[in-house]
């Protein structure tokens, strides 16, 4: 469902005003990553390794998983291109989870770009709240996931951001009880375990989907949530009964062929 519906329709059954900020900062933090560019690097086995060293365009999924800020007033220089680390002005730098198969290294984390709430089909290309890719500051082969490090001088996007990120770090109160979000699943996987996923299918405006969790093989969890390509990389959300939400989530890694039933895969770590 779009995000629309699910602000309108399922956020505003939450029963306090801070469960539904928090929920929706996840939302917001949910950011869109394109990149044109494809690493020598990567191994042969990689499943993008016939495209090593050529321009070629993907689509991914992420989320915001740290914020800071620098500039002359905080003694840190920019370390952007443009800047160069002599800039005097101030700036945003953004941490991004993502898949590791979307974003391989540093090579690959300098042609990306990570496009922020974009949440509408009605958006324009130019109006895109926009940060460049920086370098991958960690990585895990084994749970496909990566952090890149992003940078952005503009203070709208900056601000906002970083009022998200506030919103869900300084509250007490954890997100929401999925509960009251009256979007329960048949419940027919993993007992009593759900999956929500904030994504970008096909590189399109933000979508919500849920599902049950249906098999486990560690590292990864499979589940029904629909996926597109352009959902790697996404934030997914495993919750159970009347329990909340997590404020960091595993990543969606890729599709699985078992079933028709079992479309999605996430890393294991950091589920409560």
């Amino acid at each position: 469902m779009s995000v629309e519906k699910f602000t309108t329709s399922h956020l505003q059954r939450l029963s306090t005003e801070i469960q539904r900020r928090n929920l929706r900062a996840l939302l917001d933090l949910t950011v869109r990553v394109r990149l044109a560019w494809t690493s020598r690097d990567r191994p042969d086995e990689d499943v993008l390794s016939v495209l090593r060293g050529y321009p070629s365009h993907r689509l991914g999924s992420g989320i915001v998983r740290g914020v800071s800020r620098g500039g002359p007033s905080y003694k840190k220089q920019c370390p952007c291109e443009t800047c160069g680390g002599k800039g005097s002005r101030n700036f945003w730098k953004f941490v991004i989870r993502t898949a590791r198969h979307v974003v391989f290294n540093t090579e690959e984390a300098q042609k990306t770009e990570v496009d922020f709430f974009y949440d509408d089909e009605n958006y324009q290309f130019d109006a895109f709240k926009t940060a460049k890719g920086l370098a991958v500051v960690w990585s895990k082969r084994d749970t496909d996931i990566s952090d890149i490090s992003c940078v952005t001088h503009d203070e709208v996007l900056g601000e906002k951001v970083t009022a998200a990120w506030r919103c869900l770090n300084e509250s007490e109160t954890r997100p929401s009880s999925q509960s009251e979000l009256d979007l329960l699943p048949s419940c027919s996987g993993l007992p009593g375990y759900t999956a929500l996923v904030f994504s970008h299918p096909h590189g399109q405006p933000k979508r919500v989907t849920l599902g049950d969790a249906v098999d486990r093989e560690y590292p990864f969890v499979a589940y029904s949530a629909a996926t597109c390509p352009g959902s790697s990389g996404a934030p997914v959300f495993l919750f159970r009964g009347s329990n909340y939400l997590p404020y960091y989530s595993p990543v969606h890694s890729g599709s699985c062929a078992a079933s028709a039933d079992q479309n999605g895969r996430l890393n294991n770590g950091n589920v409560w």
